[in-house]
Formats: C-alpha cells, structure tokens, sequence
C-alpha cells in the first residue's frame, strides 16, 4: 500500500487560481499517495477544524499544513468595495473566520497540541509566501509577524519546517516587481483562475503586472510553485522514514 502525503490549505496548495506547487511534487514522488485538501479562502481556523475531520476517518503519513494568508487577507477584503466585503462575510460564515495575528501563534500551538493527539504522522508547516511583491508592505509585515509564530511552534512542537516564506523573500529582494495585489473582484474570482490554468498563461499574466513569482500578488505562478515544491520536497526527504 502507498504511503500518504495529505496536503491541507488555502488556494496557495489547491492550486485553481495560478499553478498547483502539489503537482511538482507527485512527479518527484510517484510512489506516493498525495491527497490535496486546499480550500479557496480558508483560514488557520477552518483548516485545522478540517484537518480534524479528516484524521478521525483516516491516517496518514506525512501532512503538509500551509495556512494564514486569508487570516489577513479576509480583514483586507472587510475594507475594499462591496463585493470583496460580501465575500469575506461569505467566507466567514462557512468557518473560514480569521484569526488576528497577535494571537495567530497561540491559536496554531493550540491545534498542533490537539492535531498531535490524533496523529502520528509527520506534520511540515509552511511559511507564507507572500501577499504582494513590494516586502515593505503593511500585509507582508504582517505576514512576517504570522511566520515568526509558524517556525517559534514548529520547534516546540517537533514538527517540520518548509521555510517557503524566506525563500520567496530572497527572491523578492532581488527583483523590482510591480504593487499589483489581487485586483478586483471579476479579476480575482472570475478571470485569473480561468487564465491561469496552464504555466505559459500564468506567466504572461505575471509579466503583464510586473510580477515575478505569482499572478496576483498572493496565487502562485510556475516560479513560486517551484518554490514551494522545492521546499517542500526537501523537508519531506528529511523526515525520518521516506525513501
């Protein structure tokens, strides 16, 4: 029997919007199962609740966990135009509901301690990518209060770390990329998933906003996806146990 790699998130891991990083890593690893649970729009919150779900009913080998840009992205919608509102109250109302930053790493601590209980499987948590390409930014300082807690709780709690965020941080440095972030609401829900669904579209979208490593600012094009991938696969091959 195949061992399992489950794959819990947001858009980032179900990969509808910009490219799937997940489908890199079933070509270096054929001779696992991969079984991708990413969730347009969820939180820390709703994937973890979902992940508990999903581990009474099944055991898996490896679970690669990437949650919280939407814990500041929704609170970004809640101030933009109605539509974007609409859908952060939509979003919410499903069990997608944020978690402010200040207590990001007290809630994730809390769901490793209850995910643990359940599970023996080897748990890597990824940091954020990036939500919009100027570093600078109020989000990406954000984003990198919610990184420090990813990897302060991946220590105490013995799991891995896919350190996703420093590596497109590195990258980020090195290029002038435009401020484009998310667009509209057509843009955004509509058109850029279905203009973004092989790699040769992706990119021209990136090129046309000035963007190097996604499509939107936040979704992933072939570059970030190999990011991703790449960090990903690295920390898998450290784990004890996978050949």
């Amino acid at each position: 029997m195949k061992k399992k790699i489950l794959y819990v998130g947001d858009s980032i891991t179900e990969g509808i919007s910009g490219v799937n990083y997940v489908k890199y890593i079933e070509k270096e690893f054929p001779n696992y199962l991969h079984i991708n649970q990413g969730l347009g729009g969820d939180t820390l919150l709703g994937i973890s609740n979902r992940l508990m779900s999903l581990l009474e009913n099944e055991e898996f080998n490896y679970i690669v966990f990437e949650a919280g840009h939407n814990d500041i992205i929704i609170p970004y919608f809640e101030k933009q135009g109605l539509l974007l509102k609409m859908t952060a109250k939509k979003l919410r109302s499903r069990g997608s509901i944020p978690t402010d930053i200040n207590n990001f790493k007290e809630v994730l601590e809390n769901k490793m301690r209850e995910i643990k209980k359940i599970t023996n499987a080897e748990i890597i948590l990824t940091t954020l990518s990036c939500i919009g390409e100027v570093l600078n930014s109020d989000l990406n300082n954000k984003r990198a209060v919610i990184n420090r807690s990813i990897k302060e709780v991946a220590k105490k709690y013995k799991c891995k770390i896919a350190n996703v965020g420093d590596a497109f941080d590195e990258k980020l440095r090195r290029v002038d990329s435009g401020n484009y972030l998310l667009g509209g609401f057509y843009k955004l829900m509509l058109i850029d998933p279905i203009f973004s669904k092989k790699n040769k579209w992706a990119e021209k979208i990136s090129r046309h906003r000035k963007l190097y490593l996604t499509i939107d600012g936040v979704h992933i094009n072939g570059e970030g996806a190999k990011i991703y991938a790449n960090e990903i696969i690295e920390t898998l091959r450290g784990c004890p146990d996978f050949v």
